[in-house]
């Protein structure tokens, strides 16, 4: 995957992780990386995302990744990932780190 392989090259630390929401079930797997808001709008507009999430000292936000990216604040980060992993996620990695998504 080509945005695995140029986080992986760019980054010290990238990790996978599963956002979704429990009240309609979506999930959508992610890469949580260490870097800053311009940066990851930036690289999130290149792969043709709408919006990213961004944590800042356990600051959950989302925003935009284009002209009008702003950081929203959503919640606490830590209240928002999962312990206890859904089971009807097919794939043990997206079974490790979860985040719920309202």
């Amino acid at each position: 995957m080509k945005l695995r392989r140029e986080l992986e090259e760019s980054h010290p630390w990238i990790h996978r992780i599963t956002g979704y929401s429990p009240s309609t079930g979506h999930a959508e797997p992610g890469w949580a990386v260490q870097m800053s808001f311009d940066l990851a709008c930036d690289t999130g507009r290149r792969y043709h995302q709408d919006a990213i999430f961004f944590v800042e000292s356990d600051q959950l936000f989302v925003s935009f990744c284009d002209e009008r990216r702003q950081k929203t604040v959503v919640g606490r980060f830590i209240k928002r990932l999962d312990h206890e992993p859904r089971t009807d996620c097919k794939r043990e990695a997206e079974r490790r780190h979860q985040l719920r998504m309202n």
